[in-house]
């Protein structure tokens, strides 16, 4: 026992050592394509690290949105990179924390996951890897940042968008401004995105569940459960077939999800 006790006050005492030099830093730089994945935010991983990450009270900001401050000092900053551990029958990562110099700062512990859907699997490994980092304290000399998620990620995998708490607009893309009764096409990075709004909705109506609402018709028939996330007016959106988001963007309520490899945008007439 007292071998035992030992043991977990040194790694106590490490994982203390290493969070207060995790706080000597002011930000964290996300890249939006980790080492050993092919396509950029594959399975979602940049936007839950930086969420989480931003959850915990770090600054997390992504490698091409640096602050002015980080672009004239990189050294402010660490840079995290997702080391992928996944086998044939379980999702495993390691989430590292390095300095200018490519010096390890910290290394997690390794989060896992027996989940068979690629999405959720990251997703709940990340969460469990980032269990062993504590709440960001930053050091008295910082300034705390207002970290913005209004330009996150333009450019998504054309995969679907699972139910989850933790989707931001990372799911948005720069230039989806509906046009009315409208079929638009956007070529991003060789990518096209079909836009498709309607003039003409439906009512539907918001009844309060746990965690969001269920928007139901005048039948009534439950046609979407929307979920909420740390942005106002933006919450995970789930259909019979569909999964996605739903925003409001100049006063009007769109349902964004992917049909067919293509982003599809509809307009909804919601009433809370």
């Amino acid at each position: 026992m007292r071998i035992v006790l030992a043991c977990l006050f040194i790694v106590s005492s490490y994982l203390g050592i290493a969070q207060e030099e995790l706080n000597s830093y002011k930000y964290v730089i996300v890249p939006k394509k980790f080492e050993g994945f092919k396509k950029e935010n594959q399975y979602l991983t940049s936007t839950m690290v930086k969420f989480r990450l931003v959850q915990k009270g770090f600054s997390a900001v992504y490698d091409d949105a640096l602050p002015e401050e980080l672009l004239l000092n990189r050294c402010t900053g660490l840079t995290i990179n997702l080391e992928d551990l996944s086998g044939m029958f379980s999702t495993k990562i390691k989430l590292n924390f390095k300095d200018c110099s490519s010096r390890l700062v910290y290394e997690t512990e390794i989060g896992k996951s027996s989940i068979k859907e690629f999405n959720s699997a990251y997703k709940e490994a990340i969460e469990n890897a980032l269990m062993s980092v504590y709440k960001y304290s930053p050091n008295d000399k910082f300034e705390p940042l207002v970290v913005s998620f209004n330009n996150d990620v333009k450019k998504i995998e054309t995969e679907k968008v699972i139910e989850e708490k933790a989707t931001i607009e990372e799911q948005r893309f720069k230039s989806m401004e509906p046009k009315a009764s409208k079929i638009k096409q956007v070529t991003h990075s060789k990518e096209t995105v079909s836009l498709n709004t309607t003039s003409e909705t439906s009512v539907l109506y918001a009844q309060e569940i746990k965690n969001g609402f269920q928007l139901v018709d005048s039948t009534p028939k439950i046609k979407i459960k929307v979920y909420v996330t740390s942005v106002p007016d933006f919450y995970l959106a789930k259909s019979e077939d569909k999964n996605g988001l739903v925003c409001n963007r100049n006063g009007k309520w769109f349902f964004e999800y992917y049909h067919a490899d293509e982003l599809t945008v509809e307009e909804l007439n919601i009433k809370f």
